[in-house]
């Protein structure tokens, strides 16, 4: 997969604040918050999909078994690739 596009990316996040959260099949990017499981959306996740991850602590382990990218949010002006 290519690199992430930052416009992008901004308006996924915007679109997540404003209650448009992803919806997984929809081709949107999946949002997980503090409290929800990883795991559950990589699986809910079509091929192809970016997760982005929310500040929080996830004590799961992960298993990925289709291509995707996986993207943690550290905060407002800081992204970091998992």
């Amino acid at each position: 997969t290519g690199p992430l596009d930052a416009g992008a990316i901004v308006e996924a996040i915007q679109a997540s604040e404003t209650g448009e959260a992803a919806g997984a099949k929809s081709g949107r990017p999946v949002f997980v918050r503090s409290g929800e499981s990883i795991q559950a959306a990589i699986n809910a996740a079509p091929a192809g999909a970016t997760v982005f991850v929310r500040p929080g602590v996830y004590a799961e382990a992960l298993t990925i078994t289709k291509p995707l990218q996986l993207v943690g949010l550290g905060g407002p002006d800081e992204l970091e690739r998992l």
